[in-house]
């Protein structure tokens, strides 16, 4: 066998995790995307503070795809953290938004998946065992 021949990888799978986690990160941005552009047609001077947060969901998104194990937990913290904050600071017998939840909890929950596709995806770009043994 030539070293051409066994330096040929199989394409890396990605992990059903990750799917999942797309999928729950693609309704805050979709949010995110919907008032940046319709406060920019409207003509109101919000519209950017819309777009910064697009623009940072969408960094999130692209460093979890990339770097699970990093972004995963950091999507927790920043779900899980305005939320309790709202909590915090509600008046007494307040209810946190409905869109507060809609917005924010996503985020959580996909990086729960991407933790957990950061740690239980196995690489499949490695020769398989009985490989290995039979080259040494």
């Amino acid at each position: 066998m030539t070293t051409a021949q066994t330096d040929v990888t199989r394409p890396r799978s990605v992990s059903v995790w990750k799917w999942v986690g797309l999928a729950f990160l693609a309704l805050p941005v979709l949010v995110f995307a919907m008032f940046a552009v319709g406060e920019g047609i409207g003509g109101e001077e919000g519209w950017w503070g819309h777009l910064i947060q697009l623009v940072i969901a969408l960094a999130l998104v692209a460093g979890a795809w990339f770097f699970p194990k990093v972004f995963g937990p950091l999507l927790i913290v920043v779900g899980i953290v305005p939320v309790v904050a709202m909590l915090v600071t509600s008046v007494e017998g307040a209810v946190v938004g409905s869109s507060t939840m809609i917005v924010w909890l996503p985020l959580a929950l996909s990086g729960v998946f991407f933790t957990l596709a950061g740690y239980r995806h196995r690489p499949t770009d490695r020769p398989p065992k009985a490989q290995e043994e039979r080259e040494s």
